[in-house]
C-alpha cells in the first residue's frame, strides 16, 4: 500500500472504506491510527487511549510515580511507559549484542588469517624471483619494499568491493529477522566503512611482517640450484 490509497476496514461485522493519509516507522508492533472521528466510525466505540507526555530530562523516579497516580484511577486497565519498553528491550538484546559480539571478534581473526595466508602464497610462489633479484645484490629494504607495495596496492583495489560485498551480505542478514512485530533497517555511516577498510590495510601491514622474514630466510644457493635443474 501507498499514501492515497484507499483500504476496507472491516471491524464489528461492518466495513468501512477509509484513505490512507500516511506510514509510520515503528520498530516494534503494526499499530494503526486514526482521528477520534475515524475511529468511532469504524468500532462504534469511543477512543480510551491517551498520550501523556514528559519534559525532557524527567527522572526515574518521577516517572514511576506518574505511573503510580496513572493505574490507581477508576478505569484505566494498562499503562506503558516508553522508556520502560526501551529497557525492557534492551535488557532482550544483551544475548543478541553478544553474539554479535562474538562474530566480530571470530570475522577479524578470520580475516587476518585469510590475509595472512593470502600474502605468505604469494611469497611462497615467488621464491626463485626473490632470490634472483637478491643475488643480484637488491637489496632486502627493496625487496620488501617491492612486495608491500603490491600486496597494499592489490589490498586497496579490492577493499571496495569487499565492502559492498559486505554491506549487501549485512543488508540481506537485517533483512532475515525482519517480522510482523518489528522491522530493523540496516544503517551504515562513514566511520563504519573506514574503520573496516583502516583495518584490512593494517593486517596487510602486519602480514608484510613474516614475508620479510620469509625472504630474508631464503638459501639462495639451494634456489638457484633448483632452478639450474
Amino acid at each position: 500500500m501507498s499514501v492515497g490509497d484507499t483500504v476496507t476496514v472491516s471491524s464489528g461485522g461492518r466495513s468501512t472504506e477509509v484513505r490512507l493519509v500516511g506510514l509510520l516507522d515503528e520498530p516494534l508492533g503494526t499499530a494503526l491510527y486514526g482521528t477520534p472521528e475515524t475511529v468511532r466510525s469504524l468500532t462504534g466505540a469511543e477512543p480510551g487511549t491517551y498520550e501523556v507526555r514528559f519534559t525532557p530530562g524527567t527522572g526515574t523516579s518521577a516517572r514511576d510515580q506518574v505511573r503510580s497516580e496513572i493505574t490507581g484511577m477508576t478505569g484505566v486497565v494498562a499503562y506503558a511507559d516508553a522508556q520502560a519498553v526501551k529497557r525492557q528491550f534492551d535488557s532482550f538484546l544483551k544475548l543478541f549484542w553478544i553474539f554479535v559480539g562474538v562474530m566480530l571478534a571470530l570475522g577479524a581473526v578470520l580475516a587476518l588469517t585469510v590475509i595472512y595466508v593470502t600474502m605468505t602464497v604469494n611469497v611462497a610462489e615467488r621464491t626463485s624471483e626473490l632470490a634472483t633479484l637478491s643475488a643480484a645484490g637488491v637489496p632486502l629494504r627493496r625487496i620488501a619494499g617491492i612486495l608491500a607495495v603490491e600486496n597494499l596496492t592489490a589490498t586497496a583495489i579490492a577493499t571496495p568491493i569487499g565492502l559492498l560485498a559486505g554491506a549487501g551480505a549485512a543488508w540481506a542478514s537485517i533483512q532475515s529477522f525482519n517480522s510482523d512485530m518489528f522491522s530493523m533497517e540496516l544503517t551504515l555511516g562513514w566511520s563504519s566503512l573506514l574503520l573496516a577498510a583502516v583495518a584490512v590495510l593494517a593486517a596487510s601491514l602486519l602480514s608484510q611482517i613474516p614475508a620479510v622474514r620469509m625472504v630474508r630466510s631464503l638459501d639462495i644457493a639451494r634456489v638457484v640450484r633448483e632452478r639450474a635443474q
